[in-house]
């Protein structure tokens, strides 16, 4: 009966972790879509982002090995 219940519970734990993944990049599909229409509407401003994004980016990395 314990290893029924422990197989139960194991069934539900994927079925969840299934579900979180399928949401995750459902969620994942919508934003590369708005993202892509947001660049054919404004797409200097975007580049503008992009560059922003970058630079933040070597930023944090930067200050993420000096703490190391």
């Amino acid at each position: 009966m314990i290893g029924f219940r422990n197989h139960h519970q194991s069934l539900h734990l994927q079925a969840f972790g299934l579900f979180s993944y399928i949401l995750l990049v459902h969620s994942y599909l919508i934003i590369h879509h708005t993202y892509h229409r947001y660049l054919h509407l404004h797409p200097r401003k975007s580049c503008h982002w992009l560059l922003y994004r970058k630079q933040s980016s070597k930023v944090s990395s930067f200050s993420s090995n000096s703490n190391y």
